[in-house]
């Protein structure tokens, strides 16, 4: 973890190079040593700092691994946020029904960080903004009746954002 760390006061001074290198570091520390939730979270600070500089199709890569290991070892309140974040990024891309369905799914599951449901609230009403009120409350309503699980293997299964 010493490398994740050192990745995150990287990434508070900006220097996205070595922030990039010390969480690949912690990637392949933790994998060697077997500690899997520790590979989630490098993975999942990857993820947000390719979103941070813009490298959206990395970005989610480095979320759906962290997704898979956090969905392996069944760390849920990790694997919802993840989700989120796949969300903010499916709405980057245009897909804005299917990220209100990802983010009312994630915000109905009780597991669910309030740093996390806060955000997934303020995507939810940038998203509105974006769309069709007839297209957004069919999405928003479609989301809650979904399965985690399901939502998970079609996300896996997929790969790539495009």
């Amino acid at each position: 973890m010493e490398y994740i760390n050192l990745g995150n006061v990287a990434r508070a001074r900006q220097d996205f190079p070595v922030a990039r290198r010390n969480y690949l570091e912690a990637v392949d520390h933790l994998e060697a040593v077997g500690e899997r939730w520790g590979v989630a979270v490098a993975l999942k600070r990857l993820g947000s700092l390719c979103f941070e500089l813009g490298e959206i199709s990395q970005s989610w890569e480095y979320y759906r691994r962290a997704l898979r290991l956090s969905t392996q070892i069944q760390r849920k309140p990790e694997v919802l946020e993840n989700l989120v974040e796949m969300a903010e990024l499916l709405g980057l891309e245009g897909s804005f029904e299917r990220s209100v369905e990802l983010l009312t799914l994630c915000i109905n599951q009780s597991e669910l960080a309030q740093t996390v449901r806060l955000s997934a609230e303020r995507q939810l009403e940038s998203l509105k903004l974006e769309m069709l009120p007839n297209a957004f409350a069919s999405a928003y309503a479609r989301g809650p009746q979904r399965k985690i699980d399901e939502v998970v293997e079609e996300i896996l299964i997929e790969g790539s954002i495009e």
